[in-house]
Order: C-alpha cells, then structure tokens, then sequence
C-alpha cells in the first residue's frame, strides 16, 4: 500500500467516485460536489490523499487550503474534509496513515464534524479538543415550540417587521461584493480569513444548500454580516461576522437573527461558534449549551498552536465542511 496525492492531471475521478460508492452505497453526491468543492474552489489549493493499493484505492482524505488571520498575520492551515476507507481495510491503520501523511506539510491541521468514532480515533493520533465547542440552542416562539413537539406541525405565521421597524438597517442581499468587505475589521480574533470570492463559492454557489445572507450598514459603511439556513421549523446560525467598532455588536445581529428566524416561521435557532465572549453573549441573549459537539480539533506540532488560547480563536458552524455535508 502506497500513501500518496490524488493527482489531478492524471488520475481517474472515477476511482474516487467508486471508492466513495462502496463506502455510501451511492456516489451521485460526491460527483454533484466535485465541480464546486474541488474545482471551483476559489483558494486554488485542495489536496487529496489516496491509500494506493496496487492500483485500488483502500482509502482517501480531503485537506483544503484555508488562510487564517491571527491577530492580523495570515497563517497557512488545512481543514480535513470528507475521509473515508474501504470496508475491508479497516481496522489496518488506513486512517492513521493518510493523516499522518498529510500533517507532513507541518502546516496546522484542522477537523470538524467527525464521528464520535473517528474522533476517538483523531485524539489517539495526536490531535488535541479544542474547546468550548458545543452547539446552542434558542428557542425563539416558546409556544409555537411546545406545539411544535407535542404535534410535529406549526400552522406558518409570516410576521414581517425588520425592514419598516427597528432592524431596518439590515438588507437581505442575494450576493456579496467587495464593499461588504472594505473596511471590515476582524482582525481583533482568529478567525478564518474570508474575502468576497471565498464568501459567495460558500454561500451563493453551494449545490447543496439555501442560505440567507444579510449585511448590516452604517453611513454606507458595512459592520456586520450573517447567514442563515432554514430547514424545516429551525434556523441554523451558519456564519457571523462584525466589525468591533460598532459598540452595540454583535448583540444587535444576534438579535435581529432571532426576529428574522421566528419572523420566516422558526421556532428555535441553533448556533455553534468557540468564540469565548460570543457564546457569552449568546448565553446572555437566551441561547441554552447543548450536549452535542461537532467535534472541533486540531493537530500541530508547533508550540505556539499546543499553547495558543482556542477560546479567543473565531470559527463558525460554516467554517469546514460539516454544514455543506
């Protein structure tokens, strides 16, 4: 068995995609995928390790390129996405290969939303929690949820108010530009680095889910933008971004967030976020931690990772792949 990189000018997709067939028993999802999440990647760099045995693959991970700024420095890391082995290789250390061989770059390795399992099995290969990462809950129509798990059905009530009222400084937009983006100062944390191009192949021209993005402005300037998916009666907190300087964030995004959900028909909105001072915002605006966890960890040798302080580190439920599975 040899470890080595998927080689994209040469090698057969097919492999992959069969690969992925025995392990899901359907491949259509993962060749839906490839043109936007391996092609159309907008940072270019998305690297795919393969467990060559004698020309059948036994097993693969997925690492994508992802630039983080901390505290204004751009630092190189990779997010795992998307690891799988053969039924009949398991148990052979497949895994524990193929991750090895990718944290050779010596670049920060990042992973989120595995299985109890996996994760198990990712924290005796070295990686480290990082904390706190459970997910919150807030429910935003008490009595619409109570009837909601008592019956499964709400009758839809749409209760428009934030464009004539006290939110009619946000505006739901369809796409972002670089104006969004101008002048947005989150250099205050760690977060992932996104820029306009990296936002809209997120958000706009994923396959796979409706999103709801909203920016708030003040004198033409932007300090604050979110996005939402809502599936069913909840509403998912998928991305949340401010500007520091606006005094009142990112309180008032949250708050807005909770009206416009119940205003679409939600009844809970669900958050995960390990920013320390965010979940205690959230904490503070109604939002109650759960037990469930997607799971976030990292790998490093470095001592300045093994030491670096995760709770001042912003990441969001859409950072990964664990929303967009």
């Amino acid at each position: 068995m040899i470890i080595r990189d998927f080689d994209f000018s040469r090698d057969d997709p097919e492999c992959l995609w069969s690969l992925y067939e025995s392990v899901y028993s359907g491949s259509k999802a993962f060749r839906d995928r490839w043109s936007w999440e391996v092609c159309s990647y907008p940072r270019g760099d998305v690297r795919i390790l393969i467990a060559d045995c004698e020309g059948e693959y036994a097993g693969m991970t997925m690492r994508t390129a992802v630039p983080l700024r901390v505290q204004g420095e751009r630092v190189r890391a990779w997010f795992a996405t998307n690891s799988l082995v053969l039924p009949r290789y398991r148990g052979k250390g497949v895994i524990g290969k193929l991750y090895n061989n990718a944290a050779e770059t010596g670049d920060l390795q990042l992973s989120k939303g595995t299985a109890p399992v996996m994760y198990r099995l990712l924290l005796k290969m070295g990686y480290r929690e990082i904390v706190p990462n459970t997910y919150l809950t807030c429910v935003v129509a008490p009595l619409s949820w109570a009837l909601w798990r008592l019956t499964g059905n709400v009758p839809f009530q749409n209760r428009k108010h934030r464009m004539d009222g006290r939110y009619g400084d946000f505006t739901e937009v369809t796409g972002i530009d670089r104006e969004a983006f101008d002048g947005f100062d989150d250099s205050y944390y760690a977060t992932l680095s996104q820029d306009s191009n990296y936002f809209s192949w997120r958000y706009v021209e994923a396959p796979s889910r409706n999103y709801r993005i909203y920016i708030r402005k003040q004198e033409d300037r932007t300090v604050s933008r979110c996005v939402l998916r809502l599936e069913g009666r909840t509403a998912t907190l998928v991305d949340l971004r401010w500007n520091a300087e606006a005094g009142d964030e990112p309180r008032r995004t949250i708050r807005f967030i909770k009206d416009e959900a119940r205003s679409q028909g939600a009844v809970k909105v669900v958050a995960w976020a390990n920013l320390a001072p965010l979940r205690r915002i959230l904490n503070r605006e109604g939002f109650r931690t759960r037990r469930e966890t997607p799971h976030f960890s990292f790998f490093s040798r470095d001592p300045r990772w093994i030491s670096f302080p995760w709770e001042q580190a912003h990441f969001v439920h859409g950072d990964g792949d664990a929303e967009y599975l």
